[in-house]
């Protein structure tokens, strides 16, 4: 699936606009359209979250959806450090 850059949105956002190198692929790529969407294909899962949800265009507000729709996220957040290094 082609995404057009502008519409991304959450960590693909991150990615794109701080150009970063990632280890392994984002398992959840967020966008804008027009209905809200969800479609997984080879274990990637595109979201699409209408207009309305788009967070403010700063590394801030995409932290921020980010950290409040991603389950992997909330995963390795919600763990103490010394719990994370045992699992990696």
């Amino acid at each position: 699936m082609n995404i057009e850059k502008s519409t991304l949105i959450g960590g693909a956002w991150l990615v794109a606009s701080f150009q970063l190198e990632l280890v392994m692929p984002l398992v959840v790529i967020s966008h804008i359209g027009t209905r809200r969407a969800t479609r997984i294909v080879d274990s990637i899962t595109t979201e699409t979250y209408v207009e309305r949800m788009r967070p403010p265009d700063t590394l801030r507000g995409h932290l921020a959806f980010q950290s409040t729709r991603s389950r992997l996220w909330k995963k390795y957040l919600g763990k103490p450090a010394s719990d994370q290094q045992e699992n990696t």
